[in-house]
């Protein structure tokens, strides 16, 4: 079971970077092995700001398109009522708005596929430059499965690069993962081991934890 304390962080890592730089300036950054603008510019992708403007452009339009649909067929349901068959009417009728709706999902999510695509490749390329942000996101997209399917055994061994590179966060990640057997086998020993490690970091997370065991 994922732990609430894990929604706080994704949204804080799955989202624009501060002081932003154009997303074509990270993208050339991101070409030329600069770490940090990978994982920036992942972030950007997963939150949906870095989308190219085609993409962008496409989907504009295909929502404008499913809103004047909506609006010049917004009483067929009334007029259905002096049809021959008014129910079966009705039912043509929400079938052929699913089906409008559908192609729209089905654009989007398209779109925001390749956009993790991309995103995951540049955050494994950050990643294996001990960049601490992107093993902290790719961490917390596989226990989330946000994006991503689901992976508790790989979250954790992010987890575990991120603290072996200091990171006091990933330190109290990996105390959360061995108290409750996450991606790890449970050990109770070696979750106090992490979140004591945090602690000494000032972890807010391992600190809170601590506590509670001293209660």
């Amino acid at each position: 079971m994922v732990g609430p304390f894990w929604c706080q962080f994704l949204q804080a890592d799955i989202q624009e970077a501060p002081a932003e730089k154009p997303t074509e300036t990270l993208r050339e950054s991101a070409k030329m092995g600069d770490a940090s603008a990978q994982c920036a510019l992942a972030k950007r992708l997963l939150s949906g700001k870095g989308r190219s403007s085609q993409a962008q452009r496409l989907m504009t339009d295909t929502e404008a398109h499913l809103e004047r649909y909506f609006a010049e067929h917004q009483f067929d349901f009334i007029d259905a009522d002096h049809a021959p068959d008014p129910n079966q009417e009705k039912k043509n009728i929400t079938e052929k708005f699913n089906k409008e709706k559908e192609k729209f999902k089905k654009l989007k999510d398209s779109i925001e596929e390749k956009e993790t695509v991309e995103a995951m490749e540049l955050l494994n390329l950050a990643a294996s430059q001990k960049n601490i942000d992107a093993l902290l996101c790719l961490s917390d997209l596989y226990h989330t499965g946000k994006r991503v399917p689901q992976d508790l055994k790989r979250a954790a061994e992010f987890d575990l690069k991120a603290a072996e590179l200091g990171s006091s966060r990933a330190m109290g990640n990996l105390g959360w993962d061995y108290g409750k057997g996450e991606g790890v086998t449970k050990d109770i020993n070696e979750a106090l081991k992490w979140l004591e490690k945090g602690y000494e970091k000032g972890n807010s997370f391992s600190c809170y934890w601590l506590a509670l065991r001293e209660c």
